[in-house]
């Protein structure tokens, strides 16, 4: 059976502002990060058929890291990719962003084909965090939740 990760969440910002956090990689950077204490790299060409790659960095220089290719973008409404890391090949994320009013938006995170549950659960905890992160900065946007340096600078990190 295939296994799916599913979650809704509104968001109160419009559908606009929502698409643009993940179309705009300087907005993604601000809050696409799993823990404080990890450094993240994230690269993007948001256009179907570009890649992405997001790679996360513990003290001692581990480095995990997962990445794909954009398959489709309807703006302000739909974004389709692929998601490759050491434990999932070829799965799909399909996010749907729908207008509820001018100013909430639903999100639809769809995660598609884990070999077990346990890999889900781990990727579930991934969407939960990231997504915890999006909605404090879309509350509020001057929030400085990472720092811009964490991600250019990872040299000086260790």
């Amino acid at each position: 059976m295939k296994k799916i990760y599913q979650r809704s969440h509104i968001f109160y910002t419009n559908v606009k502002k929502l698409f643009s956090e993940f179309e705009d990689i300087s907005k993604l950077k601000k809050w696409f990060y799993l823990h404080d204490y990890l450094r993240t790299k994230i690269t993007s060409d948001f256009t179907e058929g570009g890649t992405y790659s997001v790679e996360t960095f513990l003290k001692d220089g581990t480095k995990f890291s997962w990445m794909g290719t954009y398959l489709e973008i309807e703006q302000d409404r739909h974004i389709e990719y692929s998601w490759n890391d050491s434990d999932v090949r070829n799965s799909t994320v399909k996010l749907d962003f729908t207008s509820l009013s001018d100013n909430r938006t639903n999100l639809q995170v769809s995660h598609e084909i884990f070999p077990n549950n346990m890999t889900m659960l781990e990727h579930k905890s991934i969407w939960d965090t990231v997504l915890l992160h999006l909605d404090d900065l879309v509350d509020n946007p001057a929030l400085v939740l990472y720092n811009k340096d964490d991600y250019d600078d990872l040299g000086s990190y260790y």
